[in-house]
């Protein structure tokens, strides 16, 4: 079962009481299995964030698609190097970016599937990298910033797209 919506009831002694919908609570026979088990459970509480419009996703992934036709180069070269312009960088719990280095001649791209180069070791023996989030993680700021970015590509290349405006629908879902 997966949580929906959460309340939080009253603060006491540093300790919350929180109230959870849960999907899927309509199957009383579910519930009452946890509760005669004792069945324990993980339970995440995240701060809240939109997900991207899968149809913003979809567009992104037609604009790649003509970028690559007009470039000669597959779709996920140009995925990836769209990432690195426009992507984001991923974080830790804490909001940390992650960063990672290997020895110069490792080639990373049998370890890591979405990254950016840094730079190098003051020595030269190592390469630093960021790892970049797939537009599949990203919430819907994050999927407007890397659209705004490749529609940017798609017009120095002459390539047509959609109005800011109908854009702008998509990305709110409102296609």
């Amino acid at each position: 079962m997966k949580g929906t919506v959460f309340e939080i009831l009253e603060l006491k002694n540093n300790k919350f009481r929180v109230s959870i919908d849960v999907e899927g609570a309509d199957d009383l026979n579910n519930i009452a299995k946890y509760k005669e088990n004792k069945t324990l459970c993980n339970i995440e509480i995240k701060k809240h964030r939109e997900k991207r419009s899968l149809n913003a996703n979809a567009y992104a992934w037609v604009l790649i698609e003509k970028i690559a036709e007009k470039m000669k180069m597959s779709k996920e070269d140009i995925y990836k190097r769209e990432l690195c312009d426009y992507g984001t960088i991923a974080t830790d719990d804490d909001g940390r970016k992650i960063i990672f280095s290997l020895k110069a001649d490792i080639d990373v791209s049998k370890y890591f599937k979405y990254y950016k180069e840094l730079g190098y070791s003051k020595d030269k023996k190592f390469k630093h990298y960021y790892v970049l989030k797939g537009s599949s993680e990203y919430d819907s700021n994050e999927m407007s910033k890397f659209i705004d970015g490749i529609v940017q590509d798609c017009q120095t290349l002459g390539i047509e797209t959609m109005t800011p405006e109908e854009i702008a629908k998509l990305e709110a879902g409102n296609d």
